[in-house]
């Protein structure tokens, strides 16, 4: 903390305004003049004044010379203030130099918070400025918000200051105060300036005050200035997502909205809705104990193929960033299969041909391009003796791209070539083929794979059976088994890989070897494999995050340029890109600041629907106490390190007791006032006695 070792010593911050001290010779003049001034009265007879005469005289000039005493000091205490006197200070003479000042204004949501119906980010706003006026003209700012703009890294005048202040607003950017303090530190310590001093003034949120991660500490002058007295009660939408990855036409989707109580005390009845491309698709209440979480399920389907917008809102003041949770999906009008057959094969055409959902597509083995197998959804591979290494490449990088797969062998599989694309996606190995009878025992359906298609099995339900198989070997617990034989081997195996997915068949093609290929469970599986064969999307980003979309369209011109629009408004950004493989990442621009709908454009076309919603670090609003701050920074070595509860009044001071001791100008102030006083109250007082 700072050290007050006071001098007895009077310094003035602007000595030259002492002159008007002169000024005092004018009033002492007017009362030389006004009290020589006499005016003659007749009167009949002075005999009875002789005797009071000298007595009041005197009494008279007793009473002009208070006066005029009051006023000379009034207008001498009004002088001395306006030259702002001070006692200097151990720290002060420390601080007698040119000073480089950087400003901290912590413009995060969290500041929404609101003390006597002011935000905490205008109270920080008039802190600030009250700060920065109590510094000379000389001295000069860096103004420093979480935006970290380019401008940020300039020293400014006072003015410049001031307007950079003011131009400060809510931002969705978060950033920790270990950067903060080296982005200060980065400034200041290119500045030739004598002192450098460092100024936070934030909530100082615990999950993003890391002071602890501040580093090479060199005894700075820090000091931290709380935008709030005390935590604020918040409720926050903390995420949501669906319980199965993806979305279907028709099919009824469950969405699951996690609510989070952030403050110390109960919620009730708190209301929440959903709504879906504008439509309302439920409404309920949260209630939740202090610092609770809730998982609230919200059921809905989707009738429509195409782009969808929807939103989850609660009502919680005065913190309403989070309060509103945006996000968007698209279902497609075709999902393209295609079925890659050898010599051996099965009709499942007709599995696909009355759903109008579904694109069916069938090639030889030998006829397949890659082309054929990056525009597909879902690919079928049948009856294959033997894989080719262009084949085995096409369908590995499909598959880690995203792509699903199900590969039902030939008969007389040649297995080096099968286990060379089932190793390169680190799924089940095919084993030599063996005559033992199996009969199935077990279906998964815990697996999301099977839990929408099956409630139960009942007991005497009869399940798939093979005289001949190729054992698949699950050394490496990469693979799932959805259906298994009497052995624990897997008939039916998943595997996901990259962001696809694997389903490997250990019996063939021919019905004469299995049983599988006649039962239900055959087709049930296909078609599921098929429904859920579209990329899992991502509901949602957040501001102030960097991240990037990930798409599966090819950039129409070399610079991979595409544009970001919002739906509910004319704000347009331009997005980078970069290829990786057959997939394209697609930037998010940081100068999206606003929560809401977009769609990622190219050429004038619609390629895919986004939202964007706040960044939800910010909800947690616990803060650290004056003594938590003040031990972390004692523990990594800011030692000239103070927390200043300050209104900004009482910042006005703050410059000058730091940079140049005790300032007196207010005291001075009050004794003009009081002396003002004394002068009105001896003028009435003489009055009254006339």
């Amino acid at each position: 903390m700072y050290a007050l070792y006071l001098s007895f010593e009077m310094r003035f911050v602007h000595p030259e305004i002492l002159w008007a001290l002169t000024a005092l010779a004018v009033p002492v003049l007017i009362h030389l003049f006004n009290f020589r001034r006499y005016k003659k009265i007749a009167f009949s007879n002075v005999s009875f004044l002789k005797e009071v005469k000298s007595e009041t005289t005197k009494s008279s000039k007793i009473r002009h010379l208070l006066i005029l005493l009051c006023r000379l000091l009034a207008f001498a205490a009004f002088i001395f203030a306006f030259a702002q006197p001070f006692f200097p200070t151990a720290l002060s003479e420390k601080m007698n130099g040119a000073r480089a000042v950087s400003v901290y204004v912590d413009n995060s949501l969290s500041m929404q918070g609101q003390q006597e119906g002011v935000s905490f980010l205008e109270s920080s706003k008039q802190k600030a400025s009250a700060l920065v006026g109590s510094f000379s003209n000389n001295d000069r700012f860096q103004i420093i918000s979480n935006n970290f703009k380019g401008t940020d890294q300039r020293l400014l005048s006072k003015d410049e200051a001031l307007q950079a202040i003011q131009s400060i607003s809510f931002s969705p950017e978060t950033k920790q105060l270990s950067a903060v303090f080296e982005r200060q530190r980065d400034l200041l310590g290119k500045s030739a300036a004598d002192i450098h001093l460092y100024y936070w003034i934030s909530d100082f949120q615990r999950n993003t005050s890391d002071i602890q991660e501040i580093t090479n500490a060199q005894n700075e002058v820090v000091t931290a200035i709380p935008a709030a007295q005390e935590g604020q009660k918040n409720l926050s939408i903390d995420s949501i997502y669906f319980a199965t990855p993806q979305r279907m036409l028709n099919h009824a989707d469950t969405l699951l909205v996690v609510i989070q109580n952030h403050s110390a005390e109960e919620v009730s009845n708190i209301p929440l809705s959903v709504e879906l491309d504008g439509i309302q698709k439920a409404v309920s209440s949260v209630t939740l104990p202090a610092h609770g979480i809730t998982t609230l399920p919200v059921a809905f389907s989707t009738t429509q193929t195409g782009f969808h917008y929807g939103s989850v809102r609660i009502n919680d003041f005065p913190l309403v960033f989070d309060d509103i949770h945006y996000f968007a999906y698209a279902i497609s009008d075709k999902i393209n299969v295609l079925n890659i057959v050898g010599s051996e094969q099965q009709n499942i055409a007709q599995l696909f041909a009355e759903d109008p959902q579904y694109n069916f597509n069938s090639v030889n083995a030998q006829a397949t391009t890659t082309e054929a197998i990056q525009t597909s959804n879902f690919i079928i591979l049948q009856g294959v003796q033997s894989l080719s290494p262009q084949l085995i490449g096409d369908l590995s990088n499909y598959i880690e791209n995203g792509g699903t797969v199900f590969i039902i062998p030939h008969s007389a599989s040649e297995v080096l070539s099968y286990n060379n694309l089932l190793g390169r996606c680190n799924s089940v190995q095919l084993g030599p083929k063996s005559n033992a009878a199996l009969s199935a025992s077990a279906v998964d359906l815990s697996n999301p794979f099977y839990s929408p298609a099956f409630e139960k099995l009942q007991n005497n339900a009869s399940l798939p059976s093979a005289t001949l198989h190729f054992p698949l070997n699950n050394s490496n617990l990469q693979s799932v088994p959805l259906i298994s034989f009497q052995d624990n081997t897997p008939l039916l195996a998943l595997t996901k890989f990259g962001r696809g997915r694997l389903f490997t068949s250990s019996v063939s093609t021919m019905k004469t070897e299995s049983t599988f290929l006649s039962h239900a469970l055959f087709p049930i599986s296909l078609l599921r494999a098929a429904e859920t064969s579209a990329s899992a999307q991502q509901l949602y980003y957040q501001l102030g995050k960097e991240s990037f979309i990930t798409l599966t369209h090819t950039p129409e011109t070399a610079e991979g340029l595409f544009e970001i629009s919002s739906t509910t408004n004319s704000k347009s950004f331009i997005a980078q890109s970069r290829s990786l493989g057959g997939e394209t990442e697609v930037f998010l621009p940081s100068e999206i600041s606003e929560s809401g709908f977009y769609v990622v454009k190219e050429n004038g076309a619609n390629l895919m629907p986004i939202a964007m919603n706040f960044n939800n670090s910010e909800s947690n609003i616990e803060i650290l106490t004056s003594e938590e701050l003040t031990k972390l920074a004692q523990q990594i070595g800011l030692t000239e390190f103070s927390f200043k509860e300050a209104n900004a009044e009482m910042l006005q001071s703050l410059a000058t007791e730091l940079g140049g001791g005790i300032s007196l100008w207010k005291y001075l102030i009050y004794a003009g006032l009081l002396f003002l006083a004394l002068e009105i109250i001896l003028i009435k007082i003489w009055k009254s006695k006339i």
